[in-house]
């Protein structure tokens, strides 16, 4: 594997020190966790592809690999957490925690089914 693509292996790895950085103080932690998660399922669903032989998804309609297609949804979900947790500050953290699972849920189906196209 040459560096470009180790280096694109682990393009999403990004997202932890924007999260960390841009998030407010009382939530870094919760976010930087829930990037992490994003990143790990992400692994996951691509291993998941591999093992049923089918590394450019079941319907073969989106050509080129699943990885690719995983990582742009998951930094788009991403991006929108980020950008949700300016307005949490205020609210009570169960509410916080909530959304998060929810947002977390969401990106594990969008992406899912992404990956099968």
């Amino acid at each position: 594997m040459s560096a470009g693509q180790t280096l694109f292996h682990w393009i999403d790895l990004i997202w932890v020190p924007i999260a960390f950085v841009v998030v407010h103080k009382s939530l870094r932690l919760k976010a930087v966790a829930f990037v992490l998660a994003c990143i790990f399922v992400l692994r996951i669903q691509v291993e998941a592809m591999d093992e049923f032989a089918r590394p450019e998804g079941f319907l073969n309609l989106l050509h080129g690999p699943v990885f690719p297609r995983g990582v742009i949804t998951y930094g788009i979900f991403i991006a929108l957490y980020i950008w949700l947790s300016g307005y949490y500050r205020t609210l009570n953290p169960f509410i916080f925690m909530a959304a998060s699972m929810t947002i977390f849920g969401i990106a594990f189906c969008v992406s899912s089914l992404i990956m099968l196209l």
